[in-house]
């Protein structure tokens, strides 16, 4: 019995210690039940309760772990052991929640936010899963702000979190949303305004993929995704497309449309139009173009 009770507790160990690097594979259950299976032939019985599994041997159970607990609770021992150490492991943590956070798209606590509601804005992976495992749990986790995406203007806001108050777009067409998003490589409402802090571009409705210096994720929008984003943006604008709140000022550098740029004396704009192809605007007088060097 001692020996029988080893070697599905062994079975069930490693079953866990697969699973905690990745999200849970769709056939995860059908496998965790066929080890249980072994389990109640090996009884005699075909169910045994969830209670009777895990109670220890002392107290006459099984002694078997519960591998949704197992897996996070070593993911957690994981984010306390390498998070901010500077150790390779932690390097990968840290790059693997901000590309997480950047693709997602919401800001705040993405472990509060309810997973069945949004899980589609995300790809599979490890804090994904963590998400999940914050759920299912109710527990709380939070990272420092220095390690969220950074917003642009003061009083910004995230455009996926402005768009999801619009409450009438479902999961599939958030989704669609946020691929656009992504496509354009713009995170939230100040890399989408003018200067002004309170007009949407014209490009952001147009089909041409946006440029950053920030990591964005591969996108390949269809027009239907396109479609819906561009009703999105007009939804959360006037007929004007103005945002019914003006943005306050920079408080971090631009990461896109590096284009633009000014004299010291801020009496003449530049923009470059091509590569070593400039268009100047003075302050009076009509624009004149300028080639690079010259």
């Amino acid at each position: 019995m001692l020996g029988w009770g080893s070697g599905i507790n062994s079975s069930l160990k490693l079953f866990t210690v697969s699973l905690q690097y990745r999200i849970l594979p769709n056939n995860w259950k059908r496998d965790f039940k066929d080890i249980l299976q072994s389990a109640s032939f090996a009884l005699g019985k075909r169910n045994i309760t969830k209670a009777f599994r895990t109670l220890p041997y002392k107290f006459q159970g099984l002694g078997l772990p519960d591998p949704i607990v197992e897996i996070f609770a070593l993911k957690l021992h994981l984010i306390q052991n390498h998070w901010g150490t500077g150790s390779e492991v932690g390097k990968f943590l840290q790059q693997a929640y901000e590309t997480f956070r950047a693709e997602i798209g919401i800001a705040g606590n993405i472990f509060k936010v309810k997973f069945e509601k949004f899980h589609a804005l995300a790809s599979d992976g490890w804090f994904k899963h963590l998400w999940e495992l914050c759920n299912i749990f109710d527990s709380d986790l939070i990272f420092r702000d220095r390690y969220e995406v950074p917003m642009t203007r003061q009083d910004d806001k995230s455009i996926m979190d402005e768009i999801i108050t619009l409450t009438w777009y479902n999961l599939p067409e958030l989704a669609s949303i946020n691929r656009v998003r992504k496509f354009k490589q713009v995170y939230c409402l100040g890399d989408i305004t003018l200067t002004d802090g309170r007009t949407i571009q014209s490009s952001m409705f147009n089909r041409t993929k946006g440029s950053s210096t920030r990591t964005f994720p591969i996108e390949k929008p269809i027009a239907k995704d396109f479609k819906i984003w561009n009703a999105a943006l007009k939804g959360i604008s006037d007929h004007h497309l103005r945002l019914p709140f003006t943005l306050g000022p920079f408080i971090t550098e631009p990461h896109i449309d590096k284009n633009w740029s000014a004299n010291e004396d801020v009496t003449e704009v530049c923009h470059q139009m091509s590569a070593g192809h400039f268009q100047s605007y003075p302050l009076s007088g009509a624009p004149r173009a300028t080639r690079f060097g010259k």
